[in-house]
């Protein structure tokens, strides 16, 4: 079992909740202990494909999700698109079954990392 520390002052988070747990819908939060929630990044890298990277950081996103909490997930590889796949494929579920699934605010980058235009990413994050 995996505990990420960090998310939130004294919050824990179970990477590898049961499917129960991660079920269960916590009201938003924008506040812990009386005080903001101060913005995380997390990155997943490594140069080598397969290692699932974006399938962690998809678990992670809807564990924060579930837990309340507003996400943004950047798909800095647009050409593969697992991420931005994964994100599409969450809205069709919600929108076929109905159910009311929780989203990321999500911005998939067609071009190189190098060539990041600034106010792109800004726009991007100002959703979240």
């Amino acid at each position: 079992m995996v505990k990420l520390r960090g998310v939130g002052a004294g919050d824990m988070v179970d990477a590898m909740a049961s499917p129960v747990a991660s079920q269960r819908q916590h009201p938003p939060r924008d506040t812990v202990k009386g005080g903001p929630v101060p913005p995380r990044v997390i990155v997943f890298g490594n140069e080598k494909g397969g290692t699932g990277k974006s399938t962690l950081a998809m678990h992670l996103a809807v564990a924060l999700l579930n837990r309340g909490l507003r996400v943004a997930t950047i798909d800095l590889d647009a050409r593969q698109g697992t991420m931005s796949r994964y994100v599409a494929n969450r809205r069709l579920y919600a929108e076929r079954t109905g159910n009311a699934v929780p989203m990321p605010e999500h911005l998939a980058l067609a071009t190189s990392p190098h060539q990041i235009i600034e106010a792109d990413l800004a726009n991007a994050l100002g959703n979240v």
